[in-house]
């Protein structure tokens, strides 16, 4: 048996169905300096899966010990400078114009699966 593994990035939200499938759910937004290492992230938990439980169809049956969905983006912010107003309580943006910010790298993934699957997963990276 393989030792855990520690994520830094990714953190899930765990969610069950009537059928006992679980699904796991993360999403990590990141700088340009950090993306790489949630995309190493992301490569290791899809790797062990694909080597622990085979590979994933193109076209899912019901049968399946897992799946995934993944997304990514990429966005550019404007920083908007905010505070709170006592006299109307509430929150008023500053009238500065607004230059954009850096770009930030996006990735969602989400893994889903027999309780088999999810109770593997948990255990090698030590998910709760």
């Amino acid at each position: 048996m393989l030792p855990a593994m520690n994520l830094n990035y990714l953190i899930f939200d765990y969610s069950e169905d009537t059928d006992g499938t679980g699904s796991f759910d993360t999403m990590a937004s990141t700088d340009a300096e950090h993306a790489q290492a949630v995309r190493d992230e992301v490569a290791a938990v899809l790797a062990w899966a694909h080597q622990a439980f085979g590979a994933v169809e193109q076209e899912q049956d019901g049968d399946a010990a897992w799946r995934y969905e993944l997304q990514a983006q990429r966005e550019w912010s404007v920083v908007e400078h905010l505070h709170f107003d006592v006299q109307a309580l509430r929150l008023q943006a500053d009238g500065a114009e607004a230059r954009p910010g850096t770009v930030r790298h996006t990735i969602t993934l989400t893994l889903c699966g027999r309780p088999d699957f999810c109770a593997a997963l948990r255990q090698r990276f030590s998910l709760d």
